[in-house]
């Protein structure tokens, strides 16, 4: 599930989307009733406790994700944002990226940086011995 909305709303959804899922999955009990009081459609009370509940239960924290999308081009330009919900059975809007040092890249660069070092010193050896003998 994900929501598009300005970015001030978006923390302000944030904030409440945290504390109900936390309330679902760790103060169920008592708090079951405040949540009916609280969400206005009550046709997603379930979907909280019987989904979302289930699907965060051994996380600790961090339930949604947020990010940034460009701005409205034709209405105000208003600053928007994505909210979605972490563990999404669907892909992730913006794929997470990851830094590994098994990849191409970092290889090359350990694997080279040894004789970069080396041929540094010589320079640096030769350019002081050319000051001394000047």
């Amino acid at each position: 599930m994900c929501i598009y909305v300005y970015v001030c709303m978006c923390m302000y959804i944030y904030m409440y989307v945290y504390v109900y899922i936390y309330v679902c999955v760790y103060i169920y009990m008592y708090m079951c009733m405040c949540i009916y009081i609280y969400i206005y459609e009550k046709d997603l009370i379930p979907k909280l406790f019987k989904v979302l509940a289930v699907r965060f239960e051994n996380q600790r924290g961090g339930y949604t994700r947020m990010a940034r999308i460009p701005n409205r081009e034709n209405l105000d330009r208003a600053s928007m944002a994505v909210l979605e919900y972490k563990g999404n059975p669907f892909p992730p809007l913006f794929p997470m990226k990851r830094v590994s040092e098994l990849n191409l890249l970092n290889q090359l660069v350990w694997y080279t940086l040894p004789s970069h070092l080396t041929l540094l010193k010589c320079i640096q050896y030769e350019q002081c011995n050319r000051n001394v003998l000047n």
